[in-house]
């Protein structure tokens, strides 16, 4: 009988042991919030949450997701930073340089990890210190590569669509962000051999504005754009298709959208590319030591509105683009 007894009680502590095994190896519970000021950035949302399900974080059994949807606004953006506060997430998803600045600003004190996207140029904002070594509880995915660098091979591109564009209309937010590229712009203009028409817009009436004074004789526009015209670049695109005239633009939206070209970084691409770099902070490595990333960018053709136009594209540059349009 004794060993009948000793036999049962190695079972049952075996028996405890893988149970107790089976427990402690689960992977924790991990909780994000979201937040995101434009709405055409949202692919990076759906990005972000496709790259954590490929890195084995399950939506409803091991991730829990916290997002209220776009809002442009700040204070709806503090609001829900601080939702995330009181429920203690593990950490924040931040698309968008204006998303971010909120998040920084209402996550002083609690020091959440934060992992953001599209932002245009985080040190400056006060994200980080530099991009090799952000020094903070924040990293990230920035929003177009070096935004002089992407900006000329831009300009470059849009030139050779239409090799016969003598005079291009540059519509920009007069800012301190943005003055270094417009004067890189300019240079690579001189380079090129074409003539850029600068309009600077600082509010959005004076955004609106623009749209009604299109210079004349120009061939081509060159949108840059800036804070003050976000949420009214698709009236850029329909002014352009309207007049006849291609138009460049720095998202990959607005190809798809209608815009003659883009030469742009992909949200969602950039979604899963932040997923990789939340996965490593969740695996206990410090936002202050990974590297901000540049992210992938692409050239992007709309044909549609290149026959709409009445611009012929040879196949040899069509096959230089990453992506074509066709409907």
């Amino acid at each position: 009988m004794s060993k009948y007894i000793g036999v049962c009680l190695l079972v049952l502590v075996l028996a405890f042991g893988l149970v107790a095994c089976s427990v402690f190896s689960q992977p924790r519970s991990i909780t994000i919030g979201i937040v995101n000021s434009i709405e055409s950035a949202d692919p990076a949302v759906d990005g972000f949450m496709a790259g954590m399900e490929n890195l084995g974080f399950t939506s409803g059994e091991n991730m829990t997701y916290i997002y209220a949807g776009v809002t442009g606004e700040a204070d709806e953006i503090v609001a829900q930073v601080e939702e995330f506060i009181a429920a203690d997430v593990d950490l924040i998803f931040s698309v968008t340089t204006d998303a971010s600045t909120a998040v920084m600003e209402t996550n002083q004190a609690a020091q959440i990890p934060v992992v953001f996207a599209a932002v245009r140029d985080p040190i400056e904002a006060g994200f980080v210190e530099s991009l090799i070594q952000p020094g903070g509880n924040m990293t990230g995915v920035l929003a177009s590569g070096n935004a002089i660098e992407s900006g000329m091979r831009r300009l470059d591109w849009l030139v050779t669509l239409v090799p016969d564009a003598q005079r291009i209309w540059i519509p920009y937010e007069d800012s301190e962000t943005l003055a270094a590229t417009v004067e890189a712009l300019e240079i690579t203009a001189a380079d090129l051999g074409v003539e850029l028409v600068l309009s600077a817009a600082n509010t959005p009436e004076q955004v609106l504005d623009l749209l009604e004074t299109i210079p004349e004789d120009v061939d081509g526009i060159y949108y840059v754009g800036g804070r003050a015209f976000v949420g009214l670049t698709d009236l850029y695109i329909e002014k352009a298709l309207a007049a006849g005239l291609p138009i460049s633009v720095n998202y990959c939206n607005g190809a798809r959208n209608g815009a003659l070209t883009a030469f742009c970084s992909d949200f969602y691409s950039s979604g899963v590319q932040a997923a990789r770099i939340a996965s490593l902070i969740l695996g206990d490595v410090a936002p202050s030591a990974i590297p901000v990333e540049q992210p992938e960018l692409l050239m992007l053709i709309n044909l549609n509105t290149a026959n709409q136009i009445g611009l012929d594209i040879s196949d040899e540059i069509i096959q230089m683009a990453d992506e074509i349009i066709r409907e």
